[in-house]
């Protein structure tokens, strides 16, 4: 599902759920018209009802709260309903129209050939991200383990957990490099964040640290050392930082790693 179409379907599910309760207002004062009228500048309500073709008018006291309360939502569902009705129509022929394709998508079945020549048109956003992918830098050293768990893609990565946040990456068309090398002014040495991201709507790049044995005591000292180090290098969790934990008895999920997606790189 592409992000234009995935936006407008979210849209129409809340569009949805605000008509009914609108109706359920409508509902609830539909027998009358409320109006406010002025006297000394102080506001007293009447409603008009009209019953075997005679027009009536009783007076609502303002102590009379729930009657006053369910008029006068049902006067407000009454003026707002017709539009958003209009806006769910709109949002219904979208998602019936929608190709499910997106640009992106069709050139990169063009032959890379053609790209440079395509300059005027070539997505902005997609030759920056290429020209992005390119610059890894060197691998990081050798330490302990390999990589051994493999991605979707037949990356290897470090751990379960980084495998879910690496196929969630994907699965949401996030551009990303694993253990790409980070030089901070600070430091003599880089750091190796677990992922980098370029975040396509404004060209930022976005780390990602998963903490996964939080229960260890040193891997904690540790653990919050690194984050320390981050934030006076201007890397603040929350920011352009992505900080996820787990321990044994809270592990991480494919749902986490999709919330942390949606909330800071959509």
């Amino acid at each position: 599902m592409t992000e234009m179409l995935e936006t407008v379907e979210k849209y129409r599910a809340e569009l949805q759920a605000r008509l009914r309760q609108l109706d359920a207002a409508a509902a609830e004062g539909q027998k009358g018209c409320l109006s406010a009228n002025y006297k000394n500048g102080r506001p007293y309500f009447l409603l008009r009802t009209m019953e075997k073709r005679k027009l009536s008018t009783v007076y609502i006291p303002t102590g009379d709260t729930a009657r006053l309360n369910a008029l006068a939502e049902a006067k407000y569902a009454k003026k707002v309903a017709p539009a958003l009705r209009q806006n769910l129509a709109a949002a219904n022929e979208f998602c019936r129209l929608h190709s499910g394709l997106e640009e992106r998508d069709l050139s990169a079945d063009l032959a890379p050939a053609f790209l440079p020549y395509c300059a005027g048109l070539y997505l902005p956003e997609q030759a920056a991200a290429e020209q992005w992918l390119q610059s890894k830098g060197p691998e990081r050293p050798v330490s302990g383990a390999e990589p051994s768990v493999m991605t979707s893609s037949g990356e290897a990565v470090r751990s379960k957990s980084e495998a879910i946040i690496a196929n969630t990456l994907t699965a949401f068309r996030q551009v990303y490099l694993y253990e790409k090398p980070l030089y901070l002014d600070s430091v003599s040495y880089p750091l190796f964040p677990d992922f980098s991201i370029l975040r396509l709507r404004d060209m930022q790049e976005i780390y990602w640290e998963h903490f996964g044995m939080m229960d260890d005591p040193v891997y904690l000292k540790n653990t919050l050392k690194k984050i320390s180090l981050y934030i006076k290098n201007g890397i603040i969790p929350g920011k352009n930082l992505i900080c996820t934990f787990e321990s044994l008895e809270v592990p991480f999920s494919s749902y986490d790693a999709e919330q942390y997606i949606r909330t800071f790189l959509l």
